[in-house]
């Protein structure tokens, strides 16, 4: 599933679910995209993203 925090005063906190899929120009994020590749594979595939608002300081 996916999974994603806002920076806030330089820590990291995790966004609640109705916030999922916004982003804010001034804030920074980390999203985790956690997957099966093969459904039948106990294997995790992790896929991380960091998006820096245009107008963030952090």
């Amino acid at each position: 599933g996916v999974e994603m925090w806002r920076v806030v005063d330089f820590k990291v906190q995790k966004q609640d679910e109705e916030e999922m899929g916004k982003f804010y120009d001034g804030d920074s994020y980390i999203v985790l995209n956690t997957f099966k590749a093969d459904p039948d594979s106990e294997k995790f595939n992790f896929n991380v993203h960091f998006w820096l608002g245009a107008n963030t300081t952090q």
